[in-house]
């Protein structure tokens, strides 16, 4: 990949990470519905939301004022978009697809709402799409994209973003944490211990995006 084409690519992902969540974006609350559909199947309020779908009544009342979303997927303010303050458009891209595509969100999910291993698994994640946009800044992320023009860097960063949410819930499973205020903490010890070495299998492995 060209230096230009570098350029782009990460101007594209700020513009992504600096667009804010809108309530009125029927795509944007249709991706927080769907976070909140796959983990909530059986959930008794899901057949009703999805009838008014179509409506601004969905967007305002059912997710905003009744909270539903807040209590099920792990966000942490009274509305979920000023948690998206971070990360934007991006942050729920990366949510949405990795919680709809990644078999292993299943897991990820049931461990971040589990008595002895809960956590914000929405705020989380948002944070997680924060910290790999801090990782592709690094020297070592220009050099692998230079050695491969065909790359396409937002697919990169969506497979960074699922391997370290899935490493990240490892590690805080594994370590048996219970306390909610060490979440900011073990995140910061595994982007500093495991992340690099992710990224080093990925180069390994030759993987094509």
């Amino acid at each position: 990949m060209k230096s230009n084409q570098i350029t782009k690519y990460k101007k594209d992902l700020t513009l992504l990470y600096e667009e804010k969540i809108d309530k009125n974006n029927r795509q944007h609350m249709k991706m927080l519905f769907d976070i909140w559909a796959r983990f909530n199947k059986n959930d008794p309020n899901i057949n009703n939301i999805d009838k008014k779908w179509g409506k601004l009544y969905y967007f305002k009342i059912i997710i905003l004022h009744q909270f539903i979303i807040i209590e099920k997927i792990g966000f942490q303010g009274k509305d979920p978009l000023t948690d998206f303050r971070g990360s934007g458009l991006l942050g729920l891209k990366h949510l949405w697809n990795f919680s709809i595509h990644d078999k292993r969100a299943e897991k990820v999910f049931r461990v971040a709402t589990g008595e002895k291993t809960w956590y914000y698994y929405a705020a989380t994640g948002i944070n997680i799409s924060g910290k790999v946009i801090q990782f592709i800044e690094e020297k070592d992320c220009d050099k692998y994209f230079y050695d491969n023009k065909d790359i396409n860097l937002y697919n990169f960063t969506q497979y960074l973003y699922n391997e370290f949410f899935v490493g990240f819930n490892n590690m805080w499973e594994e370590k048996r944490i219970n306390n909610i205020m060490l979440v900011n903490s073990s995140l910061e010890e595994f982007m500093e211990n495991r992340a690099k070495h992710i990224f080093q299998s990925l180069i390994q492995m030759r993987k094509v995006f």
